[in-house]
């Protein structure tokens, strides 16, 4: 974690715009994600780097990579697959979720 750590720093104290800062800590915790391991980092960064989603759906930060529809009857059946280990479940991604 340290070189993101160290252009997260970098960014923040030495960019105009504070909020640069967040595209460092946004591509750590993809990494960590990929990995499987869920990094709600956004709770923490007091609103500089808030995540905007239609009206319609909801911030996730650590959703399914097997993205949800608007569809329960699909949804249940995806549920149902990943209960059982299939696909790529256990992955998380970031974003707007129903």
């Amino acid at each position: 974690p340290e070189p993101y750590y160290e252009a997260c720093k970098f960014d923040v104290c030495h960019m105009p715009n504070s909020t640069v800062g967040c595209s460092s800590v946004e591509v750590y915790a993809l990494l960590c994600a990929s990995a499987s391991v869920c990094v709600d980092w956004r709770s923490s960064a007091n609103g500089k780097c808030d995540f905007k989603c239609p009206e319609n759906k909801v911030y996730q930060p650590c959703g399914s990579t097997d993205v949800q529809t608007c569809n329960a009857r699909f949804n249940d059946k995806v549920d149902q697959s990943c209960s059982q280990g299939e696909r790529g479940c256990k992955k998380f991604t970031e974003g707007c979720f129903c």
